[in-house]
C-alpha cells in the first residue's frame, strides 16, 4: 500500500517537474508569435491608412482639376453658359451640391440648383478670405447627419 501510494506521487512529482519546461516553451512561443500577429496587423493597417491616404488626395485632385477646369472654360462665357457648363459638370460628377461665381469683391454673381447665395457678399468668411489670398482653406466636415444617410 505504502509503495503504491510512494508510486502515484512519484508519477505526479514527474508529470509536474516534465510540465514545467512544456508551459515555459508555450509561454514564449506565444509571446514570440502574439507579437509577430501584432506586428503584421499594425503592418496590414498602416497599408489601409497609405492607400486611403492616396485615395483621398486623387479624388481631392481630380476636383480641382474640375474647378480650375470650369473657372477657365467659364470666365468669358455668358451667364447661360456658364450655368449650362456647371449644370453638365454637377450631372456628370454627382457629388457637386451646386456652384457659384463671385465678383473679387464677394457679391456671388451666379449660382446653381437653389443654393440662396444669389446677390449675398461672401466677403468676411474664413473661406473666402483665404481663397482671395490663394491659401487653401482647411475646414471642417460636417458628418453630424452621415450616419442616418449611410446607416
Amino acid at each position: 500500500m505504502k509503495l503504491q501510494r510512494f508510486r502515484a506521487r512519484v508519477i505526479i512529482v514527474l508529470i509536474l517537474v516534465s510540465s514545467v519546461p512544456l508551459i515555459l516553451f508555450a509561454a514564449v512561443i506565444y509571446q514570440r508569435e502574439s507579437r509577430l500577429v501584432r506586428k503584421r496587423a499594425l503592418s496590414h493597417l498602416e497599408t489601409i491608412v497609405t492607400q486611403n491616404a492616396l485615395m483621398v488626395e486623387g479624388f481631392r485632385s481630380e476636383r480641382i482639376q474640375d474647378l480650375n477646369f470650369l473657372a477657365t472654360a467659364t470666365a468669358r462665357l455668358s451667364t447661360k453658359t456658364a450655368r449650362g457648363y456647371f449644370e453638365a459638370m454637377k450631372r456628370e460628377r454627382d457629388i457637386y451640391r451646386g456652384f457659384f461665381i463671385t465678383a473679387p469683391g464677394g457679391t456671388v454673381l451666379l449660382e446653381t440648383h437653389g443654393l440662396g447665395l444669389s446677390g449675398k457678399n461672401l466677403a468676411g468668411l474664413k473661406w473666402f478670405d483665404s481663397l482671395k489670398t490663394g491659401r487653401p482653406f482647411m475646414g471642417h466636415i460636417d458628418f453630424s447627419g452621415a450616419r442616418e444617410k449611410y446607416d
